[in-house]
């Protein structure tokens, strides 16, 4: 069955902007420099060789993880990754594929009683394990060996991160 969609103009314009050529062109180029520049961070730090290497994340689809995992495998590194999760969701399932992973509370959307809590409570989660500081923007540098990530400034006060740091030393501690 086809469905058809109706536009009004209002939204058809953002969409029609970047389909345009010069949008295309400027998005393609700088996804390009952008690939360049996250290859040669990851090669600083190992991820080229045969390393077997964690991932931590708190979880959720990890879609995080598939994407370094098809990333490295475009350039036919040799890193074996592992995720580790707090909780995986049933879009885990889809979402990695070829690739380990272990879940602590809840694995691939199981137990769903767990899961349910934790989707109550995904900002909690999301503050918890969350850096003090700002989100990473995009990989730059002078060179393959001076690559950093660039973040966007923090939006957390001094007490605030204050406090993040005493959150994360519990968890560390339990």
């Amino acid at each position: 069955t086809t469905e058809i969609y109706t536009l009004s103009l209002h939204d058809a314009l953002p969409i029609w902007f970047i389909l345009s050529r010069p949008v295309l062109i400027d998005l393609l180029n700088r996804s390009l420099v952008e690939r360049e520049a996250l290859l040669a961070y990851l090669k600083k730090k190992g991820l080229d060789s045969h390393a077997k290497v964690a991932l931590v994340d708190v979880g959720w689809a990890g879609t995080i993880h598939q994407c370094l995992h098809i990333l490295l495998k475009s350039v036919a590194s040799p890193t074996h990754l592992t995720g580790y999760y707090l909780a995986t969701f049933a879009t885990a399932d889809h979402a990695i594929t070829d690739v380990s992973f272990a879940s602590y509370l809840a694995h691939k959307g199981q137990p769903a009683t767990v899961c349910a809590q934790i989707q109550s409570f995904l900002n909690l989660f999301e503050t918890v394990y969350s850096s003090a500081e700002g989100s990473l923007l995009y990989f730059e540098g002078t060179s393959p060996k001076h690559v950093e990530g660039v973040h966007q400034a923090s939006d957390k006060s001094v007490e605030q991160i204050r406090n993040l740091h005493k959150i994360h030393r519990g968890a560390l501690a339990f």
